[in-house]
């Protein structure tokens, strides 16, 4: 089925007329809908390759020697079959080289990053740094010298974490046919993670490969390449890109640094589709037999209006999503934290007279029955809210600024530049001095919500009314907690031991996190039994987990404890939760 605007398409003829008609060699300014205003390109004569389809030319379609490459027209091309839900990976992708890969695990792998301000969030302990080549003016030495986690800069070899694998592969250089013993310039990165082989080619997509560099490499699935270099005369460079894909056989591509006229054959060559948001989840079952090329970022803004592209399924058809496997993970493509899948179902809330550290508010046990729902696995850190900061500013809600900066124990900063920064080596703590309001906002912000109190205590027990998320006796070494630790918080994630059934962690102690409801000591006693929100009004909001400055009585996961929602302090966090549909 056909995607052609015809109103686009007469605009077109109409300009191209013009430029014949009046020999006028300025830029020709259209506007698609929904898409930002495209400025094209002057005629140039002495270019071989073909015009856009939507406009008449006599000129050949270019051929490249010694293999022509076949033409695949999007006129009858039909939209791909939606993306089913899958615990796949995410790839963060706006312009530059630079990429951003999201494991399932929830390991952040950042790759070529010349523009640090253009990541979805502040670099941490935890993410990874990949740099594909040591040209100066395509790598930036001060992110580099100040990058917290670990990195690889431009070298072979592999590196291994739980559910990935990275492996650096030497390539031929890019501006010849000469290969470069290891100390070169370009490297390529190959990325196994969530069923998935990923190779970034820094700036070597538009190199070959011998057939030993191509045996290492193996089959990929996704292949993040350059088409950068002007395609005029089809140049030798571009002309190794495209063939490198050729023998490659990716199903899909990503193009970096692509122009016009290479984004014009990469269109004719492969099934093009194109998203408009900065992020896609990529799963392996979903991804085309055939080859197909996706356009990202900028890229996709200047030519989906241009080349006839497809729009990518980015929302999945709810209907035709299986439910997710309760532990199942994805990662939010807003700041990328990673998400548990938490079952619709009943659980018993509360406590019993049997259990001896329970208070009255938690009282009686009852069942309670909710929706299926996605949770953060871990506490927001401070390097995620000042990405929302950044975004959003530290706005007065109620009478108080979100995050309260003038709290001498504060972790982020606001620097000289007016940028928002987490203090460096707490990145990855747990965001405190914040407010009930600064948390809803930020939840919001990222496309969910806080927890109710009952969604919060069925992610941290499970459905069996367990004393601590994983059993019934307090343990040291799965929690921060007063009795154990000396007081302070640690970084997010940092005792996996202490999961819950469904996966999520640091349910116990740590810092305290904001949940949705007021609170009411005799709530309980009157509670609906399906979806509870707690009651309309109230004076303080619940806060849960207890932190490391409480004692194992108030680790528990049925313990309740409320304060104003004005409240700052330094063991008062939070965590979001999602609709079961992305």
């Amino acid at each position: 089925m056909s995607t052609r605007n015809v109103p686009i398409q007469g605009i077109y003829w109409l300009a191209f007329l013009a430029i014949l008609l009046t020999g006028c060699t300025s830029a020709i300014n259209l506007t698609a809908p929904t898409q930002a205003t495209i400025t094209l390109p002057p005629a140039v004569p002495t270019k071989t390759v073909s015009p856009p389809t939507a406009l008449p030319s006599s000129t050949p379609p270019v051929i490249l020697s010694p293999t022509p490459i076949e033409t695949y027209s999007n006129e009858t091309a039909t939209p791909p079959a939606p993306l089913t839900l899958c615990s796949g990976v995410t790839i963060y992708y706006e312009e530059n080289a630079q990429v951003e890969i999201f494991t399932p695990q929830g390991t952040r792998v950042l790759v070529d990053i010349y523009s640090p301000q253009l990541l979805s969030n502040p670099a941490t302990t935890k993410d990874i740094l990949l740099t594909t080549h040591t040209h100066p003016d395509h790598v930036n030495q001060e992110f580099i010298a100040s990058f917290p986690g670990q990195q690889r800069m431009a070298q072979t070899g592999q590196l291994e974490q739980p559910g990935l694998i990275i492996k650096g592969i030497a390539s031929a250089h890019n501006a010849g046919d000469s290969l470069k013993p290891e100390g070169g310039t370009n490297y390529i990165y190959l990325l196994e993670t969530g069923g998935l082989r990923i190779a970034h080619f820094g700036d070597i997509g538009q190199a070959a490969l011998t057939p030993e560099q191509l045996s290492a490499l193996g089959q990929v699935d996704i292949a993040i390449t350059q088409f950068a270099n002007p395609y005029s005369d089809m140049d030798a460079a571009n002309q190794k890109g495209f063939r490198l894909m050729e023998q490659l056989h990716p199903r899909l591509i990503i193009p970096t640094h692509i122009n016009y006229d290479t984004a014009q054959i990469a269109a004719g060559q492969w099934q093009s589709l194109y998203t408009n948001q900065p992020s896609v989840l990529l799963c392996g079952d979903d991804l085309p037999a055939e080859t197909q090329i996706l356009f990202m970022g900028q890229a996709a803004v200047k030519f989906a209006p241009l080349f006839n592209l497809l729009p990518f399924p980015l929302t999945p058809d709810p209907t035709q999503i299986p439910p997710a496997a309760p532990g199942t993970m994805r990662i939010s493509p807003k700041d990328g934290m990673p998400l548990i899948y938490v079952p619709a179902g009943g659980f018993l809330m509360g406590s019993t007279d049997q259990d001896p550290g329970a208070d009255l508010d938690e009282k009686p046990r009852h069942t309670v029955t909710l929706d299926a729902f996605w949770i953060g696995q871990t506490e927001v850190t401070n390097a995620m809210f000042a990405g929302f900061l950044n975004e959003r500013g530290n706005q007065v809600e109620e009478r108080a600024p979100w995050l309260n900066a003038a709290a001498s124990e504060v972790r982020i900063v606001q620097s000289q530049n007016g940028d928002w920064q987490p203090t460096l080596g707490l990145e990855d703590h747990p965001v405190t001095f914040v407010t009930w309001y600064a948390a809803q906002a930020y939840c919001a912000w990222a496309g969910g919500r806080l927890p109710t109190e009952a969604e919060w205590e069925k992610a941290a027990r499970g459905d069996d009314g367990r004393i601590f998320p994983w059993g019934g006796e307090i343990d040291c070494t799965k929690a921060n907690y007063l009795d154990c630790h000396e007081p302070g918080s640690i970084p997010v994630g940092s005792q996996p031991a202490g999961a819950s059934p469904y996966g999520v962690l640091d349910m116990t102690g740590n810092v305290w996190e904001w949940v949705a409801d007021w609170h009411a000591a005799d709530y309980y006693a009157s509670s609906p039994p399906e979806n509870p929100t707690g009651p309309a009004i109230g004076l303080a909001r619940v806060v849960r987990g207890g932190s490391f400055l409480f004692d194992a009585k108030h680790a528990r996961a049925a313990n309740r404890r409320s304060d104003g929602p004005l409240i700052t302090k330094p063991d008062y966090g939070f965590r979001c939760v999602f609709p079961e549909s992305p």
